[in-house]
């Protein structure tokens, strides 16, 4: 499935899906675009929030989370999945999604951004990239879980390309090649 609007420009939640609660089984989140100029924005495939809210068996691939422009400083995470308040995320293969930013941004996350909590457990996360900042497959700030996961070929020019790690924990997961 795409988006119906893949070009996202409003600073908010979830470039594709924006998710408060539900399931979402069996899905291509592919090609979404959330860029702004002048907010900030969580999530360029998915933003995923809530202990009621389930993502899994879907592909969240080729997304983009972007902050362009000048001026105010903006935040965008997670370039593929933004991930927070008890949310799960099982199963699922998150690959080739981008966060990045110009001056006065921050851009951290390519793959997941988590934030305050959420459980990603048995995903594949590869080849994700945050050129900019931190954590090019998984951001984890203020809580989380990850476990049985694989992460490998994500790329950052700074500390944590496979995983920068604030909090939360990773178990059972295989970092390797990042």
């Amino acid at each position: 499935n795409r988006s119906a609007h893949p070009l996202y420009d409003d600073g908010d939640n979830g470039a594709g899906v924006c998710m408060y609660g539900g399931t979402v089984d069996v899905c291509r989140v592919i090609g979404n675009i959330g860029i702004t100029t002048h907010f900030g924005l969580r999530g360029g495939g998915m933003f995923v929030s809530g202990a009621g809210s389930v993502v899994r068996n879907s592909t969240i691939a080729d997304n983009l989370c972007r902050a362009d422009g000048l001026g105010l400083k903006k935040t965008h995470y997670g370039g593929g999945i933004f991930l927070q308040a008890g949310a799960l995320v099982d199963s699922c293969v998150i690959s080739n999604n981008t966060v990045s930013g110009g001056l006065n941004a921050d851009t951290d996350g390519g793959g997941v951004y988590f934030y305050g909590g959420g459980t990603l457990r048995n995903c594949l996360i590869v080849s994700n990239s945050a050129p900019a900042m931190r954590g090019a497959g998984v951001y984890m700030a203020g809580g989380g879980m990850m476990a049985n996961c694989t992460l490998s070929a994500n790329a950052s020019d700074n500390p944590g390309a496979g995983v920068y790690q604030t909090g939360g924990s990773v178990s059972n997961s295989i970092i390797r090649f990042n």
